[in-house]
């Protein structure tokens, strides 16, 4: 070996082992530590899901206490098997305290065995707007947990008989028939239900 080329012979040396160094030293180093930093990572989503999963028990046993406490109430807001007339009675009554034809319909519930269903329900109403918002406001003022999905307003035009001929005096002529608008309202949704 000669002098001229000992420095390059060294420095090609060098080179080699610090890529022998660096391919089978660091590249498994790094390796390990992508591995650990992966764990790591996992393990601490693994503590937060659990975590979680406490907190969201320990609201759920709290809000248990809740609704035992409430049971009565919420028992209540809802149709008890074989009650299902006093629950129609009750929004006919509502419904008529304000002057307006009604049709009530009860469908059986969707889902069967369970321990809370829901009755289907609709009710058509017809006559002033002004009474079907009150009476809208009268029904979800009532004891019933009614949800209402939809709510749909029509009006048509009916005209009123002409007055008779006991209401006129003899000689004048018998006024026309007068044309006034009826509001139709349509609220479907339903209505827990205990079988």
């Amino acid at each position: 070996m000669s002098k001229k080329n000992q420095p390059l012979i060294i420095s090609l040396v060098l080179i080699l082992i610090i890529i022998l160094g660096f391919v089978f030293i660091l590249l498994p180093e790094i390796n390990k530590i992508k591995a650990t930093s992966e764990k790591l990572i996992n393990e601490k989503n693994d503590l937060e899901s659990k975590y979680q999963n406490k907190q969201d028990y320990k609201t759920a046993y709290k809000n248990l206490g809740l609704i035992k406490s409430n049971e009565g109430k919420i028992l209540g807001a809802t149709i008890q098997k074989n009650h299902e007339l006093e629950f129609v009675t009750a929004l006919e009554k509502i419904i008529n305290d304000k002057n307006l034809t009604e049709n009530i319909s009860l469908s059986p519930p969707d889902k069967k065995n369970q321990i809370l269903q829901n009755l289907n329900l609709t009710i058509s109403l017809v006559g002033s707007f002004a009474n079907i918002m009150q009476a809208i406001n009268e029904i979800e003022k009532s004891p019933y947990y009614i949800t209402i999905e939809k709510l749909e307003f029509g009006t048509t035009t009916v005209l009123l008989p002409a007055p008779t001929p006991t209401t006129t005096k003899p000689g004048e002529k018998t006024p026309p028939s007068v044309p006034t608008p009826e509001v139709h309202a349509v609220l479907s949704g339903y209505v827990p239900w205990q079988p």
